[in-house]
């Protein structure tokens, strides 16, 4: 039988990203969120305000648009013993009802703003039908943060999501704590979502305790044969670094 797949090439994921994207750091994320606030402008028919508290959400929860779009009063237990989101399985991405918990600062927000809402009215209404990319490129470049850089875009989907799993993992929290916040399948999928640059690295290293012998003494480090060669160190001497076979 004749194939007319056959011979075809599966797409290289790692050299053909279509849309790579970027996330927001703490500090980019609160001048977006005052960004939108100070503006009077309204974009895609939502105002200011409610755009950034639709970046709040998003950015604190990690939800998808179309389970932000969910969203009313009734999906929140906010008296509970412990306060959770309810995403229904029919706006949930794998289908599944999903009950999240609420992050402290988010909690004293919908406590101040639920109640000015009708039980069944929607947070953020008919955010399926508004170019929520445009929300959040406008509101960037209005303080001078590019919404595409050589990391990728800064899209909706990057600021919030994308965002909520690197902070989590910048921030102490495990792989596998994170993939169950995030609502991944696998830890594989979580990895493609954290973006972590150069600096955190570098920030991650100078956490790094040093030994402590390393204080005016001089040290020898031995290493396998599969390396080089052998790095000896005199910190009281000016003399350059030689290197020799072990």
């Amino acid at each position: 039988m004749f194939n007319p797949l056959a011979g075809m090439h599966r797409l290289n994921t790692e050299v053909d990203i279509r849309r790579k994207r970027r996330a927001l750091t703490s500090d980019e994320m609160a001048r977006l969120l005052d960004s939108a606030r100070k503006s009077d402008r309204v974009i895609e028919t939502y105002s200011g305000e409610l755009r950034a508290r639709l970046y709040f959400m998003s950015f604190l929860t990690g939800l998808r648009r179309r389970e932000l779009g969910s969203l009313t009063p009734e999906s929140f237990k906010l008296d509970a013993k412990l306060p959770v989101i309810v995403v229904e399985a029919a706006c949930s991405k794998h289908r599944k009802k999903d009950t999240l918990p609420i992050h402290p600062e988010l909690l004293t927000f919908l406590r101040e703003w639920l109640p000015t809402l009708k039980p069944d009215e929607s947070l953020f209404p008919r955010i399926d039908r508004r170019r929520t990319w445009r929300m959040v490129r406008l509101d960037l470049e209005r303080i001078g943060i590019p919404y595409e850089t050589e990391e990728g875009v800064a899209d909706f989907h990057a600021a919030g999501r994308h965002s909520y799993v690197t902070g989590l993992l910048l921030n102490g929290v495990s792989l596998v704590h994170a993939k169950e916040l995030a609502r991944h399948s696998d830890v594989k999928m979580t990895m493609k979502y954290t973006h972590v640059g150069l600096g955190d690295q570098a920030e991650s290293l100078n956490a790094l305790p040093a030994p402590s012998n390393l204080n005016d003494e001089t040290v020898s480090v031995s290493v396998s044969k599969s390396s080089v060669g052998a790095l000896q160190t005199k910190a009281s001497s000016d003399t350059d670094c030689q290197a020799k076979k072990t």
